[in-house]
C-alpha cells in the first residue's frame, strides 16, 4: 500500500479474499478474484469519481432547508474519533482498552456482562441440565 512513489506508479488497492478494489482518479473499480470471478472476469461493479467536498457541502445545506439530520452527523463523528482513539490509545500502551458510554470516558476495564454470574455452569434447576422424558 505505501510506497516512495507518493502513488505516481501504484493505484491505491485493497485486496480481499473475493475481489480487490482499485482507485484512482477517475474512480474505482471491484475486480473479482478466485472463486468469485464470472466466466469472463471482467469488474463487476465501477463507479466515477465523485467530488466528496461537493456531495458532503450539498447534503449539509439540503438539510439546513429542510431541517434534517446530515448524512454525516456529528453523532457519528463522535463514535468514529472515540473508536480510533481507543486503538490508537491500545496500540501504544499494548493493552485492551473500553468506552464506559454512561461516564464518556475510556476506562481500563469493560463492565461485566449482566447476563454472566458465576462459575459459567447452569444451575442445577436450569432447564438445560432437565433431561427430556
Amino acid at each position: 500500500m505505501a510506497n516512495a512513489a507518493g502513488n505516481k506508479y501504484f493505484p491505491e488497492v485493497i485486496y480481499g479474499h473475493k475481489g480487490t478494489i482499485v482507485m484512482g482518479a477517475d474512480g474505482f473499480s471491484v475486480l473479482p478474484e478466485g472463486a468469485a470471478r464470472d466466466a469472463k472476469g471482467k469488474e463487476v461493479a465501477a463507479a466515477p469519481a465523485a467530488p466528496m467536498n461537493r456531495l458532503h457541502t450539498d447534503n449539509y445545506l439540503e438539510c439546513m432547508r429542510i431541517r434534517q439530520q446530515t448524512a454525516l452527523n456529528p453523532d457519528l463523528g463522535y463514535k468514529i474519533m472515540t473508536a480510533i482513539r481507543l486503538g490508537v490509545d491500545s496500540y501504544r500502551e499494548g493493552k485492551v482498552k473500553f468506552f464506559d458510554a454512561i461516564a464518556q470516558k475510556p476506562v481500563e476495564r469493560g463492565a461485566t456482562r449482566a447476563s454472566y454470574e458465576g462459575d459459567g455452569k447452569n444451575p442445577a434447576d436450569s432447564k438445560y441440565n432437565k433431561r427430556r422424558g
